[in-house]
């Protein structure tokens, strides 16, 4: 269990300018503005890492995030090349600098209008900002609100900031406070990428990483390094194989990019997130749980896969292959599932929708169980076991979890 404590900001953002594992930080960026202060160690490493640019010479840390730089951050962060449709959007056009990456934003799926605008010169506030990290790195939920002004948190905010909190990113003023109407200076946004995002390996085997990892270039060797946190395969890896069979990663392994990942076979990976839309996704090796968080996603279980539970959350899945899942549960909103793989148990909560085998369906608050050949049997007296089910989260029947030793890490107030 993760300890959270809510701190002061200077405090806070003193205690978190930890090290950026695989990446370093730059001795001297060249800025004649760049701070002497707390703020400077996570600056440099946003630099360094190629997520802050500046202009004319200057960072101008202290300045207010604009929703379009917040955008251009976070997409160099993952490295994302595909581009969404944006005409339906009034307030840009194509000669602007951030055009381009806010047609990336959206294609991630972080970033979202309303009423035909994006407001890219708008300031980002800091639960909009939250918003935005929560999506990009599909953090998991967090619970309660722990601050003093919960109740100035948005509705649409809330899972995100409290997402934010329970994963040590973020912490309050000194007041108790989260502040989500104000808005945040680069400089703040840099020390919050800092408190997420402790590596970007690329090309170096071994080492340590004491937090979350991104590895959004092809070709990154990752044979003997224990990531300590969560590990991001992002945007930029498009379809590229990615091989993690001599990898240790202590926290869950998210993927929004790649296409042919090899698991260790010796000990099963923790959880693994799909979400990589209208993506094949094909996994070897050992994984206690696969959630399936983008429409329509191919899971290819290879035969030498052993996958513990699939939880389908998205529409459009479909799980086969040759290799083993032991169990499948389809959850509110997962309509069209298709489950061929052999020997394997599906569960279809009461709005489930419908999930397709080989030779037959389930409807919403059915089970099943598939044969060899990924046909479902029958049950004696004829027709799929009717029952109603109330699950809250599927438990793998084997492969036992590992725990989780993610620090916690406090941040932006």
């Amino acid at each position: 269990m993760l300890k959270k404590r809510v701190l002061s900001l200077i405090l806070a953002l003193t205690m978190l300018s930890g090290t950026f594992g695989t990446a370093s930080a730059a001795a001297s960026p060249g800025f004649t503005d760049m701070p002497d202060d707390w703020s400077r160690p996570a600056l440099e490493r946003a630099v360094s890492n190629g997520l802050l640019s500046g202009s004319n010479g200057r960072i101008n840390a202290a300045g207010m995030l604009t929703r379009a730089e917040m955008a251009s951050i976070v997409v160099r962060a993952f490295g994302a090349e595909a581009l969404a449709d944006v005409s339906a959007y009034t307030d840009m056009s194509s000669g602007d600098w951030f055009y381009t990456d806010l047609r990336k934003a959206v294609a991630m799926g972080v970033i979202s209008g309303s009423n035909g605008k994006l407001n890219p010169n708008a300031p980002i506030t800091r639960e909009e900002v939250c918003a935005v990290l929560y999506r990009a790195f599909l953090l998991q939920d967090g619970g309660s609100l722990p601050f003093g002004d919960a109740s100035d948190v948005s509705d649409w905010a809330k899972q995100a900031v409290a997402a934010m909190a329970a994963g040590g990113y973020l912490a309050g003023d000194a007041n108790g406070n989260v502040n989500p109407g104000r808005t945040i200076t680069r400089a703040e946004f840099a020390q919050l990428l800092d408190n997420l995002v402790k590596g970007y390996p690329s090309g170096t085997a071994g080492g340590v990483i004491e937090g979350n990892a991104v590895v959004k270039t092809a070709g990154a060797d990752l044979s003997g390094m224990v990531i300590k946190g969560d590990l991001i395969l992002a945007d930029g890896l498009g379809m590229a194989d990615v091989d993690l069979s001599g990898c240790t990663v202590e926290g869950h392994i998210i993927v929004r990019g790649g296409s042919k990942i090899r698991l260790p076979a010796a000990s099963a990976a923790r959880q693994l997130v799909a979400a990589v839309p209208n993506g094949v996704l094909s996994l070897s090796g050992k994984v206690n749980t696969v959630e399936i968080k983008a429409d329509n996603v191919t899971l290819n279980a290879e035969s030498s896969a052993e996958i513990g539970t699939v939880e389908v959350l998205a529409k459009g899945a479909s799980i086969r292959g040759t290799g083993t899942v032991l169990s499948v549960a389809v959850r509110a909103g997962a309509s069209g599932t298709e489950v061929t793989t052999g020997n394997t148990k599906i569960t279809v909560i009461e709005t489930g929708g419908t999930v397709r085998s080989n030779n037959g369906s389930l409807s919403a608050g059915q089970t099943g169980v598939t044969d060899g050949s990924g046909n479902l049997k029958s049950d004696p007296p004829g027709g799929a076991l009717t029952m109603k089910v109330h699950l809250r989260r599927a438990r793998t029947p084997v492969l036992p979890a590992r725990p989780d030793h993610r620090k916690a890490q406090n941040g932006m107030p």
